[in-house]
C-alpha cells in the first residue's frame, strides 16, 4: 500500500504540475480520431481512456485545491496592507512628524541614531509596521530605517494630513525638519 502515500505526495505537487497533467490529458482525451490512427494509438487510447479521464479529472481537482492556500495568503496579505494604510490616520504626532518628514524629503530611507528621539519613534513605527529597521550590521549612530514599499505611495499622498495643510509654510515644523536633518545623517538637502 506504499503507492496509496506515494499518489497522495504526488497529488500535492506544485499546481502547475498538476494543471500541466490535465492539459496533456485532454489533449488525448479530445484529440480527433484522424490523428489517433496516424499515430498509432487508437487501440492504446481506446483502452485506457476511462484512467485518462480520471487522472485528467483528479489532477485538475488537487491542482485546484492547492491553489486555495496561495489565494487565502494573497487576500490575508492585501488585507494586513489595508490595515496599515489605515493606521496611518491614528499616529502620534511624533510619528505622523517622522513620516511626513520622510515624505516630504522624498526619502523612503533615513539614517538615525538608535538612541535619539527619532530613533525611538521610528522604532515605535517598526512595531506598527508603518517602518523597517534594516537588519545586519551598522552604526548605531545611522541606522537605516525605512518605509515598506507598499506603504511608499499613500504616505506620500498623505503628506498634507500628515503634516497639516499648510506645513510648508509652518515655521515650527521648519525647525523641526532642520533638527531631523541634524539626526538623519542625510547629505540630500531639498528645500519646499
Amino acid at each position: 500500500m506504499k503507492w496509496i502515500g506515494d499518489l497522495i505526495r504526488a497529488a500535492h505537487g506544485p499546481a502547475r504540475v498538476l494543471y500541466a497533467i490535465t492539459a496533456i490529458g485532454l489533449f488525448f482525451l479530445l484529440m480527433p480520431t484522424s490523428w489517433t490512427h496516424w499515430l498509432g494509438m487508437r487501440e492504446a487510447l481506446t483502452m485506457w481512456r476511462g484512467w485518462i479521464a480520471l487522472a485528467t479529472v483528479s489532477s485538475f481537482s488537487f491542482g485546484t485545491a492547492s491553489l486555495v492556500p496561495a489565494v487565502m495568503r494573497f487576500f490575508r496579505e492585501k488585507a494586513a496592507i489595508r490595515a496599515r494604510v489605515r493606521s496611518l490616520d491614528s499616529l502620534s504626532g511624533g510619528e505622523k512628524l517622522l513620516l511626513g518628514y520622510c515624505a516630504a524629503r522624498g526619502r523612503r530611507t533615513v539614517l538615525l541614531s538608535l538612541d535619539s528621539t527619532a530613533g525611538n519613534v521610528a522604532g515605535g513605527l517598526c512595531q506598527k509596521g508603518v517602518m523597517e529597521q534594516a537588519a545586519g550590521t551598522h552604526n548605531i549612530l545611522a541606522w537605516p530605517f525605512s518605509v515598506p514599499e507598499f506603504l511608499w505611495p499613500s504616505v506620500t499622498r498623505r503628506v498634507d494630513s500628515l503634516l497639516g495643510a499648510n506645513w510648508r509654510s509652518n515655521v515650527e515644523l521648519v525647525k523641526e525638519f532642520a533638527r531631523l536633518d541634524k539626526q538623519t545623517s542625510g547629505r540630500e538637502r531639498v528645500t519646499y
